[in-house]
């Protein structure tokens, strides 16, 4: 079963999610006490919701490819953005 997502429906996607994640998350925080908090579980938390949602793009980008390269192209993509926010 394929979701019929575009550029701009993924996009607007992983805004939504990333706001609801960041607003849950920091709201636990501030609830048990920890008033300062880093920057880096915010980008860790785009990248994560970034990878799971491109994973749906790329299925719908290219329903025509096998999917050993859909799952190579996947892999890769996931490694360079993950690699970009811990580098």
């Amino acid at each position: 079963m394929r979701i019929n997502l575009s550029w701009k429906r993924a996009l607007i996607l992983i805004c939504v999610v990333y706001s609801m994640l960041t607003i849950n998350s920091s709201g636990y925080v501030l609830m048990t006490g920890i008033t300062t908090d880093t920057h880096f579980h915010l980008l860790a938390r785009f990248a994560v919701t970034a990878i799971g949602i491109g994973s749906i793009l790329i299925f719908n980008l290219f329903p025509n490819w096998p999917m050993p390269a859909i799952y190579a192209f996947h892999q890769t993509m996931s490694e360079v953005l993950i690699n970009e926010f811990t580098y």
